[in-house]
C-alpha cells in the first residue's frame, strides 16, 4: 500500500443529479481533474516500487 495525496471525493450535490439521470459524472471537470491527479500519483508509485523491487532483487542476487 502506498499513500496518495489526491482522491476523488464525490459529494452528494454532485451525485444526486447523476442518480436522477440529469447529469453524468464525466460532466464534472473537478472530478476529472481529481481522477487524473490521483492516477498520476498511482503511476508514480508503481514506477517507484518496481524500481525498488528490482534493486532489492539485484542486491539479493549479488549476496547469494
Amino acid at each position: 500500500m502506498a499513500p496518495v495525496r489526491t482522491g476523488v471525493h464525490i459529494v452528494w450535490a454532485d451525485m444526486l443529479p447523476v442518480m436522477q439521470g440529469q447529469k453524468k459524472l464525466e460532466e464534472y471537470e473537478h472530478l476529472k481533474q481529481a481522477a487524473g491527479d490521483m492516477l498520476d500519483q498511482v503511476v508514480w508509485w508503481t514506477r517507484a516500487l518496481v524500481a525498488a523491487r528490482r534493486s532489492e532483487a539485484a542486491e539479493a542476487a549479488i549476496a547469494a
